[in-house]
């Protein structure tokens, strides 16, 4: 059932008698049913009978046992639903758990839903033409061909009509016009932009025939090329008419009156006629011209929220429209008939800035490559029947016939904007059609695991569809961005999905009000921007309040009259919602920080450094726990800055919302710190470490956030990084530090680890798994690519070899963002470190070849989603490295690339891969500074180990495949060869000597470090993956079974 009108495809008012109970205990009637059709990803149309209209319901409702009575598969697993047909092979959609429900995503197709509704196919047609106004838009089924029956009737204000249209000059029309074609030409310079186009523009020069009222338009990067132009625009339609240009009319520019220009014109016998000074209503019919393309251009540019610099596109789309657009002079014919004597058809036409598939030309890819390429709709080519496509990942134009198009998905400037909130009403929920986001909601039921429909899950899991590598659009990145994208267009493009809930939290019903539908509120799932947006929402005022009683327990400040010495910093709220591993919403958080950016060193603060655990530490106590067969236990500071002790004398404004009360003017003196000070982590840190070590635990020196405790031969290790920290070790010595914590400071227990920064930990007795597979399918749906084709490999062997020389440059922003996004999922991914490292070193200028190099990364990651580092108890605790080099790998310097890893059990706990910082004179030579570089890391991960074992570590193994290498670092041997090499990778001989390290040749086929110096073909990469630890997360597997 749904509330919106609009979205039915067929429609039939009827009298079901049916009443519909909400949350509030009033009631609903339907009005009307009918048939609703949904656009799955892939473009297909699914239908929906029966649907309920309920004027009033604010949230699309889907019933399980009707949908299983129409013969679809409800099935659950886990926190995800999936949907099928009996007779279709693919799911229809996946939907992810919020709280008691689930949310399902669908798009109702623009067309669809004004197919059958005249209204909305006015509307369509109005932004096809370039936003034309509705006089013209009514005479186009008399003047042009391809243009359905519209409606002109709208009461709906267009966006782009407002932001582009708006402030109208307005200039004096003449109706008189000349006898016949090229008689007399129109000709005016609109610019400079303040926006360069794509090719660097700043210019346009139009040039219109008065009798057809038909324009052309170039674009110039100076003025001085109207000259050049006028000569083509003169080649052109003098060919193609036979006639002559009898007349040439424009303003006093000096563009105009060079002397080629004056030479030309008399030589052809083209009468010039000027524009008096001051007075451009002389020349209004080219002036009256640019304006109208001008704001046309304007229009369609807001009306998709594209880039400025595509307003040259913009422009010769709108000339291209208007040219085939009834013209008030000409009557019911358009400027192109007048020209050319020929009806114009406009079927062809889509909305600009329209999402389009463009098929790719077989001799332009492999067969393993995709055969479509995602880009947005900027024109129409002029010399053949084919749309010209932007291409925003390398900013470039290109031609296409073969376009499919989604009119209702337009361009995303960004997903990370955060979105403006929705209003909230107590007794019903928001209507779609004001402009926010809604999502289908579907009751929870169970199914038995022997039951026919567990076994079809079963199938599904055999096709290239798995629940796991899918995720549902409820992130507050994702469906901030789209609730962003649907305020900044103001179009009825809304999802056939529900209006979210207020809160995850549901008491349960009981099963007599199972044939009722409670809409108890609506979730709140974006971030407002300031403190007004957030005090229109409950759950927001509610996190505010809980932040601002937390500091006054802490006893923060003390509010005093402004000080008329001291500068005063300023203060603001700011509002996060906090995801679990799943995705689905844990918490509404609000903060009150200082606007540190304000203050000045020396007077408000002096020391700022705080450290934080390194990734590398986590890592290894993570495989250390596993080996002993440990818990991993996790704690949340709460407002965990306002613990730390102020040294200095600052001032800060007072909370929005909270101002003391005949206080107004005063400010607050902190007695602690708060967040958004510089020196706030510092005294956090201070604090915490003195509680700490007078509780007992030990600093480990190679970690200053890895503390250790043993108590009567047990032994507790703590791990912190600012306000999060895990413990592990012996169970009653767990127990017995989170109650001390929790007395000192306000935390919170969160059990079991099972996610901490970023990663997702899986654990049981004797295996603990380590990934990212909610962050890489958000790399995937942010860079588009979620439904790209599987890789067995993050590179190509040969990519080094390709000529960049004259390869076309890419986005450097866009190029920065992806490789950036990768950097952070190699903390639990060493598989993809050397594409990484290698594709960071582009960064600067980076061409097409390593935008497609990269892209290749995000096609592997699509198929191992759900890998990451699996340890395993029985191994052993024995640190055990690897290294090796590939000499001379860059084909830019020549430098070579070192590659290391160390594993403490059974998967890899430390590792890089690196460009050496000089040019090896041969493979032993770089083998030799790899080793050196192997020895360092590994001198620091023997001193962790002191701090885990509590005693001495062995001599560590270090893995190397080159014979000479091992010599050398045994013996100064090979004198010539190795005289030039800096003194400070000599090192590992003397770590060698005194027994903390020893090199040990391992064959070739055997060395792991392989994988982090080159790109391998596939079966040797998988081998070394595995060997790494790198694996599939058996965890899921098992929850499916």
């Amino acid at each position: 059932m749904t509330g919106v009108r609009e979205y039915f495809s067929s429609y039939k008012e009827e009298d079901t008698n049916i009443q519909i109970s909400m949350g509030n205990l009033s009631k609903l009637n339907p009005v009307g049913k009918g048939t609703v059709q949904f656009q799955r990803e892939n473009g297909k149309i699914v239908p929906l009978h029966d649907v309920l209209h309920v004027p009033g319901l604010g949230m699309n409702l889907i019933s399980v046992s009707v949908l299983q009575d129409k013969g679809y598969n409800v099935l659950f697993r886990g926190t995800h639903v999936l949907i099928k047909h009996k007779d279709w092979k693919s799911p229809i959609t996946i939907g992810v758990r919020s709280g008691r429900l689930y949310r399902l995503q669908f798009d109702t197709p623009k067309a669809l839903m004004s197919s059958s509704n005249p209204r909305d196919l006015g509307e369509l047609w109005h932004r096809r033409m370039g936003h034309i106004h509705h006089g013209a838009l009514k005479l186009l089924r008399e003047t042009v061909t391809g243009v359905p029956e519209v409606s002109t009737e709208h009461d709906d204000v267009c966006k782009g009509c407002v932001l582009g249209k708006f402030a109208k000059a307005s200039f004096p029309r003449s109706d008189n016009r000349s006898k016949g074609v090229l008689d007399l030409v129109h000709s005016d310079v609109c610019g400079p932009m303040s926006t360069k186009s794509l090719r660097g523009y700043v210019y346009y020069v139009t040039f219109i025939d008065d009798f057809s009222r038909k324009t052309w338009i170039y674009f110039l990067k100076t003025k001085d090329e109207v000259f050049s132009h006028f000569q083509e625009f003169k080649a052109l339609v003098e060919n193609s008419t036979g006639r002559k240009i009898k007349v040439l009319r424009s303003d006093n520019g000096g563009e105009y009156k060079g002397n080629d220009f004056q030479d030309l014109c008399t030589r052809e016998g083209i009468k010039r006629e000027w524009t008096v000074p001051y007075n451009p209503q002389q020349n209004g019919v080219a002036e009256r011209k640019n304006h109208s393309i001008s704001e046309a251009a304007r229009a369609m540019l807001h009306d998709q929220d594209m880039p400025r610099y595509l307003w040259a596109e913009a422009c010769s789309t709108t000339v291209y429209i208007q040219n085939r657009v009834p013209h008030k002079v000409l009557g019911k014919m358009t400027p192109e008939e007048a020209f050319t004597g020929k009806k114009p058809d406009v079927g062809h036409f889509r909305i600009f800035g329209s999402l389009a598939y463009c098929h790719i030309p077989e001799d332009t890819r492999t067969k393993l490559d995709q055969t479509a390429e995602k880009g947005y709709l900027v024109g129409y080519s002029e010399t053949s029947k084919a749309y010209r496509i932007f291409i925003p990942g390398t900013r470039r134009i290109i031609v296409r016939r073969d376009v499919k198009f989604m009119e209702d998905k337009a361009f995303r400037r960004s997903r990370d904007l955060p979105a403006d909130d929705q209003s909230e009403q107590p007794t019903k929920a928001p209507s779609p059609s004001q402009g926010q986001q809604s999502s289908s909601t579907v009751t929870s039921t169970s199914i038995d695991s022997g039951s026919e429909d567990s076994q079809s899950m079963e199938q599904l899991v055999q096709q290239d569809m798995h629940l796991e590598d899918i995720e549902v659009d409820i992130s507050s990145s994702t469906v901030g961005s789209r609730n962003r994208e649907v305020q900044d267009t103001q179009r009825d493009t809304q999802e056939f999905v529900g209006a979210p809930r207020k809160s995850t939290r549901q008491r349960r019903e009981p099963a007599k009000f199972n044939d009722y539908v409670a809409l108890v509120s609506q979730l709140v799932d974006s971030e407002p921007s300031s403190y007004q947006e957030a005090a229109q929402h409950q759950v927001w005022r509610d996190a505010m309040v809980e932040e601002y009683t937390s500091i006054m327990q802490n006893d923060v400040w003390e509010v005093v009259p402004r000080p008329t010495d001291r500068a005063v910093v300023g203060s603001r709220w700011i509002f996060k919602i906090k995801h679990g591993a799943d995705g689905s919403i844990e918490k509404y958080k609000a903060r009150f920080v200082a606007k540190g950016f304000s203050q000045k060193e020396g007077i408000d603060y002096e020391e700022t450094f705080a450290p934080v655990a390194r990734y590398t530490s986590i890592r290894a106590v993570i495989s250390f726990a596993t080996q002993m067969g440990w818990q991993i236990h996790q704690m949340d500071v709460k407002t965990t800055f306002l613990n730390g002790e102020l040294k200095e004398e600052v001032y800060i404004e007072q909370p929005e919302g909270f101002v003391a009360h005949n206080k107004e003017t005063h400010m607050c003196r902190l007695k602690k710190a708060l967040y958004g000070l510089k020196q706030a982590p510092r005294a956090w840190y201070e604090r915490i470490d003195t509680y700490l070590q007078k509780m007992g635990f030990v600093k480990s020196e190679a970690d200053a956030n890895l503390y250790y405790l043993v108590v009567g031969g047990e032994a507790l290790i703590l791990v912190l990084y600012v306000d999060d920290l895990f413990l592990t070790g012996a169970l009653g010595l767990i127990e017995d530090c989170k109650r001390d914590l929790a007395e000192e400071f306000e935390m919170k227990d969160l059990g079991l680890m099972h996610y901490f920064l970023g990663m997702e930990v899986w654990q049981t007795d004797g295996e603990i798994f380590l990934g990212q597979g909610k962050y890489c399918i958000e790399i995937l749906k942010r860079f588009e690519m979620e439904d790209c084709k599987a890789m067995s490999t993050p590179m190509i062997t040969n990519w080094r070899k390709v000529d960049t020389s004259k390869d076309k440059d890419v986005d450097p922003t866009l190029y920065r963002q992806l490789i950036g996004s990768l950097m952070y999922l190699v903390n639990t991914r060493p598989d993809i470190a050397f594409a990484v490292n290698s594709l960071s070193q582009f960064m600067v200028e980076p061409k097409r070849v390593h935008w497609t190099t990269a892209k290749h990364v995000l096609h592997y990651l699509c198929g191992s989603v759900e890998y990451g580092i699996r340890y395993v108890r029985g191994e052993g605790i024995k640190l055990i490295g690897y290294t090796d080099a590939d000499w001379a790998g860059s084909t830019t310097d020549k430098r070579s690339t070192s590659g290391c890893c160390f594993s403490l059990g059974s998967g890899v706990v430390s590792w890089f891969s690196r460009k050496q910082k000089s040019v090896a004179l041969s493979s032993s030579e770089a083998e030799y500074i790899a080793a050196s570089m192997a020895t360092c890391e590994a001198i620091w991960l023997r001193k962790l180990l002191v701090a885990l074992f509590g005693q001495k570590v062995e001599t560590t193994v270090i893995h190397c495949d080159n014979q000479s290498c091992i010599k050398l670092s045994e013996n100064p041997v090979f004198h010539d060869r190795s005289k030039h090499i800096d003194i400070r990778y000599h090192f590992i001989r003397d770590c060698v000597q005194r027994g903390i390290v020893q090199l040990q040749y391992i064959p070739t086929e055997e060395q792991v470090a392989d994988i982090l110096t080159k790109a391998l073909g596939k079966e040797k990469f998988i081998f070394f993956r595995d060997k790494m630890g790198v694996m599939q997360n058996n965890f899921l597997a098992k929850r499916e079974c």
